[in-house]
């Protein structure tokens, strides 16, 4: 793929329309500062999709546009087209395909691939999928940015990882979106747990109060049925004493009537006894008649003196026992009339009491009944406002939705006709192309779909020799890790000899080293030479010793050995036949002195030969080959490889195996690397082929939605415009209209809500009122109750002692009648005269005072006096019993009292059940529950904690609990998304790094090789800060020039960190080389030498690469196949001069 061909239209300098055709080779751009050259770079630039205005160099999109000096020749719009030969480089497209962008001086940007209109993410998608453009534009910016460190960027680009950083972005902003519709989500919920725990809690209040409502009501009723029944129970206890009361009345009343009937009996035989009193005094009187004429009249008139003396006396007895009987019942008639008075005073107080209780009672209930008409009148009249307002506000409701609703559609109108008339515009060029593009797609979905397969098989494959691989490798590692293990264990039991370093220092030229580094066993002896020998390995060897060189020792055991000569004794005939352990060894130096110390040990065949002779010959030492040695009278056995030549050899065999398996374990990485490398490359490859897969799904969807818009929306448009513009007419309209509404509705509601609180504050007042009149009514009522009640029994009390003081004045009346009758005696004078003739006559009496005193002594004068005693006894008996009927009338007027209030109180219980449970008393049955009094407090205890409750918080809790449940199930979903993108991210992260530590490992190697070609002879790496973090590391660059140390590049002059950046630069290239190659001024910093050296390198690109270079540099110049040449004769407008260097001859300029 290549450029065939520029051409620009008012961009910048280039005032009309001029091409550029560009071949394969170099092509360079020469010219004058402010010629224009670097106008070039930005077009190509800006048509393959750059948006950033500094990297244009300009402040605004409209520096973009050509402008004339004089201002008469400004161009409209800005426009640059490039032609590119496809080569197969983009299947989708023929031989050659156009890219197009043009700006408008309002600001409208527009994109056409193939003439067909398109959008900047289409151009950026096509060439960030492909990567053919991540280094295709190389200019001085990009040298400054690695020089000052920023690389990062740089590196990203060429991995070609910036397509996962994009998705990565827009997957992180849709989690974030998440994250925040979470957030939301949780503030809503939380919310939303916060009103369901509030109402939970009430509807439990609410529930719990229901249930001790319904408890009170039961026990209520039960403890009013209760004392319903107890007042019934006692109401009839009382009637029944009532009864007795009325009949121990009647029977004293018998009792009365009894003794009124014997007091009248004894009265009437009192009279027959006294008329026999008066017939035997009439016989006395006839016999002194008779003596009288015997004795002539003294006789007589003593009789009738002596007779009037007797009745006299009588009757003066009785008189008094009467008056005694008046004076009684004066006194009782005295106290009744005082008891009268009192309860006549007491009734006219209470009379008038009550007459002033019943005049405050009804100037109460009239200010009653005149408050609560005012509070009806008036909270009919705030029904009337709240009604009013409502229908105000439901109203109000009505028109802003309404309004809110054209607002609404209004504006949707308005985008939808921008977007009608700019999709008019399109469509029809589009709809033609569409179809095609379809077909294209899904031939080339297929194709790349049978590609991926087979590339994963490729991997399956590959994926199982790794891992057959990996469990080689694991398998040497283990057995190395135990070979390890092993070294280490008998390292550890091989041990060091202490302070050797201190005694080298302390000997100097004494010192000859260690006994045991001058020996070497024989395969198979080392136990034997082990035992024998002990300690005595680490003996140090010295020629000479002091005192002096004992004293500074450190703490510790020592063994040395002085190179003296040991005088030779001869070894007896009879163990002669025994091979000397020295024979099994071999002496690196001082053969003599280490071979003399084992000269003393001998091999013998067997135990028991040993034995015997170590028996005999106590000096010497005899080894078994089984490691058993007898020397001077000790046995020393050594079980198991613990000598020092044994755990030698051990350890010289372990550390071969450990090496070999290091071998094995470094060629299996290696394998597995170049495996992994493979695959990593397929595994590439495949997220390469779903990338494009993944593009053109995108685009055979947008694609094939596109054609179903299109087709729809091109029949409706024009219609759909002028139905627009008449409902937006109409809509305006009413919108207007509908404000006015609201605006009225708003200050007649202001007025209704002013209304409404002052007559909320009225009737405020005039509830506080009827409920201060009610309380003084009950009041009144209770007292008039109390006094009425007090009546009553006054009233009959009255009677009561009415009656008692009739009877009393009866009794009276009847016994002064009886005085006035005794009272009727002779006169005085005839008592005188009556004594005169006595006193005559008193010789006579004496002659018949036998006779008198016989006649005397018939006279009932006893029996008188005894019916006079029952009589007093009987007025006693009669006086006891009416002060019993007194009592028994008191208790019968206060059981009426108890039964009036009895009858009272039930009623109250029958009223109370009826107003506060809606139960009739009469007929409830009761249940059987214990301690319903104490139960009772127990539940107004508890309704008085729960206190004041919402009913409605059941139904409220019900519903907001639906809420919540659909909302956390909004929770889980977007927990579950959010689950996702953190997968995807994740997984967006691995591909990312595994691509940029492969990029990277390459880009290291090319630009090593490319700073080689720069520096000769020198070396330059590039090192991540945090290999653990790739994405995120910076990069550093170190470098080596010939004959140098290592330096950063902050510690190079100018020119060497300009051509090092030149050098990274052509390694990205090299690592992800493009078609085509547009350098700017890239190579003004380099002096003569690298200018040539730059030059072959770009002579080497062009070989398959097109470059295009713009240049002061006559070198680069001399390299170059194609020059144009750009002045400006006139100001602002650049002017284009082409040359090929091979024939001078003018080529592929057109200027119109």
């Amino acid at each position: 793929m290549k450029i065939k061909e520029i051409k620009l239209y008012g961009f910048k300098s280039f005032e009309q329309e001029t091409k550029f055709l560009l071949n394969p080779g170099i092509t360079a751009f020469v010219g004058p500062n402010g010629s224009g050259k670097s106008n070039i770079f930005d077009a190509l630039r800006w048509v393959f999709g750059e948006q950033s205005m500094k990297a244009l160099r300009c402040e605004r999109n409209e520096d973009l546009i050509h402008m004339s000096a004089d201002g008469k020749s400004d161009s409209n719009f800005a426009e640059v087209t490039v032609t590119i030969e496809n080569e197969n480089f983009f299947p989708q497209f023929g031989s050659e395909f156009e890219i197009k962008r043009r700006f408008y001086r309002d600001g409208e940007s527009e994109f056409y691939l193939n003439r067909v209109k398109c959008r900047l993410q289409d151009i950026q998608a096509l060439f960030l999928n492909s990567g053919t453009l991540t280094y295709s534009f190389l200019e001085l910016s990009e040298i400054e940015r690695i020089i000052h460190g920023d690389t990062k960027e740089m590196f990203d680009d060429v991995a070609g990882i910036l397509k996962y950083q994009e998705r990565r972005e827009q997957t992180k902003k849709r989690l974030e979106q998440t994250e925040q519709d979470l957030l939301r989500l949780e503030d809503v919920i939380s919310e939303m747990e916060r009103t369901v725990r509030l109402l939970k809690r009430q509807a439990r209040q609410t529930q719990l109060y229901q249930e001790l409502k319904e408890e009170y009501k039961k026990l209520s009723l039960i403890l009013l049925y209760t004392e319903y029944k107890n007042a019934t129970a006692e109401l009839k206890d009382a009637e029944e004493s009532l009864n007795n009361y009325n009949q121990k009345k009647q029977g004293i009343l018998v009792k009365l009537n009894h003794l009124e009937e014997e007091r009248q009996r004894l009265k009437n035989e009192l009279a027959l006894q006294e008329t026999k009193r008066t017939k035997l005094i009439d016989e006395i009187n006839h016999l002194n008649e008779e003596i009288e004429t015997l004795q002539q009249e003294l006789i007589g008139y003593e009789n009738e003196l002596r007779e009037f003396s007797i009745e006299y006396e009588r009757k003066a007895t009785s008189l008094q026992e009467k008056e005694d009987y008046i004076k009684n019942l004066t006194t009782r008639i005295e106290d009744y009339e005082a008891k009268l008075k009192d309860v006549n005073n007491e009734l006219l107080t209470l009379n008038e009491k009550l007459a002033q209780e019943q005049e405050n009672l009804e100037r109460f209930s009239g200010e009653f009944v005149e408050a609560t008409r005012k509070k009806e009148g008036l909270q009919r009249q705030i029904d009337a406002i709240i009604e009013h307002m409502q229908a105000l506000k439901n109203e109000l409701t009505r028109l802003e939705l309404n309004k809110a609703n054209r607002e609404n559609i209004l504006h949707k109108l308005n985008q939808e006709k921008e977007e009608l008339i700019v999709i008019a515009s399109r469509q029809s060029e589009e709809q033609a192309n569409i179809e095609q593009e379809i077909n294209k797609v899904v031939a080339e979905q297929d194709r790349i779909s049978k590609i991926v397969t087979e590339l994963q098989n490729q991997v399956l494959a590959t994926e199982a020799k790794i891992t057959e691989i990996a469990n080689d490798i694991q398998i040497r590692q283990n057995d190395l890790n135990d070979c390890k293990l092993l070294i280490d264990a008998l390292s550890n039991r091989l041990g060091k000899i202490e302070n050797v370093k201190f005694v080298k220092q302390q000997f100097k030229e004494k010192f000859l080293g260690i006994y045991r580094d001058y020996i070497t066993v024989h395969q198979g002896y080392e136990g034997i030479i082990d035992i024998c020998l002990y300690d005595t390995l680490n003996f140090f060897l010295i020629d000479d010793i002091s005192i002096n060189d004992l004293k500074n020792l450190p703490e510790g055991r020592y063994g040395f050995i002085l190179r003296k000569e040991k005088k030779k004794r001869d070894i007896p005939e009879e163990i002669k036949m025994f091979k000397p352990i020295a024979e099994f060894c071999e002496f690196k130096s001082h053969k003599e002195l280490l071979k003399d110390i084992l000269s003393d040990f001998f091999l013998t065949p067997s135990f028991d030969e040993a034995l015997k002779y170590a028996e005999l010959f106590p000096d010497y030492g005899f080894v078994t080959p089984d490691g058993v040695l007898f020397y001077k009278n000790s046995i020393i056995i050594q079980k198991g490889g613990f000598g020092y030549f044994q755990i030698t050899n051990k350890l010289n065999e372990y550390q071969s195996k450990a090496e070999t398996f290091q071998n094995e374990i470094i060629f299996l990485t290696d394998e597995k690397r170049k495996l992994s490398n493979q695959l990593s490359q397929m595994r590439s490859e495949i997220e390469n082929y779903k990338e494009q897969l993944f593009s053109l799904n995108i685009k055979k969807s947008e694609l094939s939605m596109h054609l179903n818009t299109i087709k729809n929306k091109l029949d409706s448009i024009n219609s759909d415009i002028g139905e627009i513009n008449n409902e937006k007419n109409k809509l305006t309209s009413e919108i207007s209209e509908m404000n006015n509404s609201i605006n009225e509705i708003l200050h007649r509601i202001s007025e209704h809500e002013e209304m409404f609180a002052q007559m909320e504050r009225e009737k405020e007042q005039l509830e506080d009122l009827i409920k201060e009149i009610e309380g003084r009514i009950d009041e009144k009522n209770k007292e008039l109750n109390q006094i009425m009640l007090k009546v009553g029994i006054l009233k009959e009390l009255k009677s009561v002692t009415e009656r008692n003081i009739s009877d009393a004045r009866n009794e009276i009346a009847r016994f002064k009648t009886e005085i006035e009758e005794i009272t009727k005696l002779p006169a005085e004078d005839k008592r005188i005269s009556l004594e005169q003739k006595i006193n005559e006559l008193k010789h006579e009496i004496q002659a018949r005072k036998e006779k008198k005193v016989s006649l005397e002594n018939q006279i009932p004068e006893k029996i008188i006096q005894e019916l006079t005693k029952n009589l007093d006894s009987i007025y006693e008996e009669i006086s006891r019993i009416q002060k019993e009927q007194d009592e028994i009338q008191n208790l019968i007027m206060q059981v009426n009292f108890r039964i009036f209030e009895l009858n009272h109180k039930k009623e109250e219980l029958i009223k109370k059940a009826k107003e506060e449970f809606q139960t009739e008393l009469v007929e409830y049955v009761p249940e059987d529950i214990p301690d319903v009094e104490q139960r009772l407090n127990e539940v107004k205890e508890r309704m008085a904690k729960i206190g004041e409750i919402n009913p409605l918080s059941l139904s409220a809790y019900e519903e907001e609990k639906k809420r919540l449940d659909e909302f956390l199930a909004q929770r889980n979903d977007i927990i579950a998304a959010k689950q996702n993108l953190l997968k995807s991210i994740a997984e967006l992260d691995l591909r990312a790094k595994e691509r940029f530590i492969e990029t990277f490992k390459e880009v290291k190697d090319k630009f090593n090789q490319v700073f080689s070609r720069f520096f000769e002879g020198g070396e330059a790496d590039l090192i991540l800060i945090d290999p653990d973090n790739p994405l995120t590391s910076s990069v550093d660059i170190v470098v080596r020039m010939k004959g140098k140390r290592i330096k950063r590049i902050n510690q190079l002059s100018g020119g060497e960190r300009t051509l090092l950046a030149v050098s990274l630069l052509l390694a990205f290239y090299l690592v992800k080389p493009a078609p085509f190659c547009i350098l700017d001024e890239i190579d003004a910093p380099l002096d003569d030498v690298n200018v040539v050296r730059f030059n072959k390198f770009l002579r080497e690109l062009s070989q398959h690469t097109q470059v295009v270079i713009i240049t002061h540099n006559r070198a680069t110049m001399e390299y170059a196949d194609y020059i144009y040449g750009l002045t400006m004769e006139k100001p602002g407008k650049s002017k284009i001069v082409s040359t090929r260097l091979e024939d001078l001859e003018p080529v592929g300029v057109e200027e119109q």
